[in-house]
């Protein structure tokens, strides 16, 4: 684990009677991970762990994310010498050249980064000592080969990024669901503060959260319902929307009021939770094609049943419950107003992008910050042309 940044092949292109390092390859030996080009499992342990990850990892990279869930429920994965087969790399499936199969590979290099880090820093079956860079148990050159798998990224806080936008802001404007990081403005700055539900409800629901960060709601408003309906039409200079697009079950609506709102040259500052960097690591990112067709739908509003990806990926120690300990746990999940949409960077700013298209918005980017500085959210600030 942590070759080349992720995984890969022990004494590769080795002859075939070469001993190989410390005479492994004539050796059985237990390796954190083996290919799948040449593995048997039993039936009953395949199930346990729940089979190959179909969802996030469609082509690259299953095969380890199996080995390892075998290894983390108590099992060992074995390897033999004594047997010989001919294995012609990716012929199959083809190369990942294309832009689409390029984006695919990144998303399935980051999933398993972000799920498996702490066996890629620290392989049990290979000496820390050994490079990760060729597969060929070669010395580690400490003073020119850096960490590949984890990079020793000093992030910035989240909080510390949306500081740096913050600070281009001035005039009257609304902060959409602060909950507990209302943003600290300048001077210059006059907020009122906007929620689907009160400060006490606030405080009611969400009893983990510091409670004393929370501020007064001004407004008490449903995007998906209302929109920005109280506000008159390019009324505001900026419009913070924080983690909320996520929670809603038309977005692409709730984009649409803040452009309404906004003066032009006014600032819009929006972010989203990256589903690679939170709880929603495995759960299918929404695709922009679900969220427009949801105008379609006959009751406008979230109903319960929109929750249960969030139950089955989440909370899966729930699917053994009952109907009625589901319908009452899908409740308790559409009151807190849980994550309708998962997105990766990449897609929402495809979503964003479509948004604007269609909606004719002509918002141009200033700034930006994605999670692999702040290990957590992309946040951007737009001006309205």
């Amino acid at each position: 684990m942590g070759l080349g940044g992720v995984a890969g092949h022990s004494h590769k292109h080795f002859h075939a009677d070469d001993p190989g390092y410390k005479h492994r390859l004539k050796l059985v030996q237990n390796y954190s991970a083996v290919t799948a080009a040449c593995l048997s499992i039993r039936k009953s342990v395949f199930e346990e762990v729940n089979g190959f990850n179909e969802k996030t990892l469609k082509v690259a990279f299953n095969d380890v994310d199996l080995c390892l869930k075998v290894k983390q429920s108590g099992y060992r994965n074995l390897w033999t010498p004594y047997s010989v087969l001919i294995h012609h790399e990716s012929a199959s499936r083809g190369r990942d050249d294309s832009p689409d199969k390029i984006m695919r590979f990144h998303r399935e290099i980051l999933y398993l980064k972000k799920k498996w880090q702490d066996i890629m820093d620290n392989d049990p079956c290979y000496n820390a000592n050994l490079t990760l860079k060729r597969e060929n148990f070669g010395l580690r050159q400490k003073r020119k080969e850096k960490n590949l798998v984890s990079g020793k990224i000093n992030h910035k806080n989240f909080l510390d990024c949306r500081k740096k936008l913050y600070n281009r802001l001035s005039g009257k404007g609304i902060e959409i669901g602060a909950f507990e990081h209302p943003a600290k403005l300048n001077k210059k700055c006059s907020v009122s503060y906007c929620d689907a539900i009160t400060t006490d409800q606030a405080k009611e629901i969400f009893p983990e959260i510091k409670h004393e960060n929370l501020n007064e709601v001004d407004h008490v408003i449903d995007l998906d319902k209302s929109g920005l309906e109280i506000f008159a039409n390019e009324s505001k200079d900026f419009i913070i929307i924080n983690h909320v697009l996520e929670h809603l079950l038309f977005p692409d609506h709730a984009i649409s009021e803040c452009y309404r709102v906004l003066k032009p040259q006014g600032f819009l500052i929006l972010a989203i939770p990256d589903k690679f960097y939170t709880f929603d690591l495995e759960r299918s990112i929404t695709s922009s094609k679900s969220i427009f067709e949801r105008k379609n739908r006959s009751v406008k509003e979230p109903i319960p049943e929109d929750y249960f990806p969030v139950l089955e990926c989440n909370h899966p120690k729930m699917l053994r419950k009952d109907k009625k300990a589901q319908k009452e746990f899908l409740i308790k999940l559409m009151n807190r107003r849980e994550h309708l949409n998962v997105w990766d960077t990449l897609e929402f700013k495809s979503f964003f992008k479509e948004v604007c298209k269609l909606n004719d918005l002509n918002l141009r980017k200033i700034k930006d910050f994605s999670p692999n500085v702040n290990d957590f959210e992309y946040v951007a600030l737009y001006e309205k042309h």
